[in-house]
């Protein structure tokens, strides 16, 4: 039986170009620093109260990004899986720890960067530079729509938006943490969920 070969997965080097359309230039000292790692399930790549000083890419997996209350609660700020690039931008560039964790769901294959390798490229490199400028762009549009849904959108409406625009998220988290997101509690989300099933027209009679 002849296997079929292995597909290779896309390195962070490889996602960065394709977003800023040009090659980077990648000194020995960079090339070096670029490390795959496995990720077991509930472990952090980024722990709250800890300096977060890296670059990641997640190839295989998912991950919440989470907030701890004081009475053990939580509150998911968001998800990335396959393909996603995640930084703790506050502490990539002051050092100072970060206010929240990135936690695996299921064993996840990552790469990561430390930033402070990359740091000096970015004021002499044109390429590095626009990476940083679209890290920090695409970070502070997905945090400004999150924050635009928050208020004007109703539990409901979050939770088809979630949904439609990313089915994969919405199918692979356990429900406490989807509803942690939506903003409701468990209870509520499952009534959300079969609000939404009864609105689908082939659920009608």
């Amino acid at each position: 039986m002849t296997s079929l070969p292995k597909v290779k997965k896309p390195t962070l080097f490889d996602v960065l170009e394709a977003r800023v359309g040009l090659p980077l230039h990648r000194p020995m000292e960079v090339e070096l620093a670029l490390k795959s790692m496995t990720v077991e399930p509930g472990n952090c790549l980024v722990r709250s109260g800890a300096p977060a000083p890296y670059i990641y890419l997640v190839q295989e997996g998912i991950f919440k990004l989470t907030f701890q209350l004081a009475d053990g609660s939580e509150r998911v700020r968001d998800f990335v899986s396959e393909g996603q690039i995640v930084a703790c931008l506050e502490s990539l560039e002051t050092g100072l720890p970060a206010e929240y964790s990135i936690v695996a769901y299921a064993r996840s294959k990552v790469q990561r960067l430390p930033y402070g390798v990359v740091r000096p490229l970015v004021f002499t490199d044109l390429a590095w530079s626009r990476c940083q400028a679209m890290i920090y762009y695409d970070t502070a549009v997905h945090r400004a729509a999150r924050e635009r849904d928050l208020l004007l959108l109703r539990p409901f409406d979050r939770f088809e938006k979630l949904a439609k625009e990313r089915p994969g998220i919405a199918q692979r988290v356990p429900q406490q943490d989807l509803a942690a997101f939506v903003g409701v509690t468990p209870q509520s989300l499952s009534r959300l969920k079969s609000h939404a099933v009864s609105k689908r027209p082939d659920s009608r009679p």
